[in-house]
Formats: C-alpha cells, sequence, structure tokens
C-alpha cells in the first residue's frame, strides 16, 4: 500500500482484445484512483491519460473484469 494515491486521473481504456465487457479497439471513459499497486496490472486494455502517457492493465479471467487499479464508468449504457 503507497502513503498516497497513484495513477489518479481520468484514462481512455482501449481493449487490446476481445473480451465479455469490451470488443477489440472499443473505447471507454474511466476514472483511476487507488493506494495499490501490483506487478500485474493485465494486459487486456491500453490505458491513456489526457498527456499521453499509457500502459498496459486491466485483467479478465473467464467472464470477470478484474484490476485493482480503475473503476470503469460506462459512459453509452442503453
Amino acid at each position: 500500500m503507497r502513503d498516497r494515491l497513484g495513477h489518479f486521473g481520468y484514462v481512455t481504456v482501449r481493449s487490446t482484445s476481445d473480451n465479455p465487457y469490451l470488443k477489440v479497439a472499443e473505447e471507454i471513459r474511466a476514472h483511476e484512483f487507488h493506494y495499490y499497486d501490483t506487478s500485474d496490472n493485465g494486459d487486456t486494455c491500453l490505458l491513456t491519460k489526457p498527456s499521453g502517457k499509457s500502459w498496459t492493465g486491466i485483467q479478465v479471467y473467464k467472464n470477470v473484469l478484474q484490476d485493482l487499479l480503475i473503476c470503469i464508468i460506462r459512459q453509452d449504457l442503453r
């Protein structure tokens, strides 16, 4: 656990592979905030900050989207 927030702020999440939640190249906007970090962030999506900084993250196991780093907010709920 960190003593302050890490990776705080808005990001664009772009899927790098098809999964139960996002098709390949589908994008959603999200906000992340966390005190924890891990050595295995996953590689299901590319996360990009408005500044252009990006990294891979988010894991999918069977039908569970898991990530300690991000809270995803769907903007296009129908």
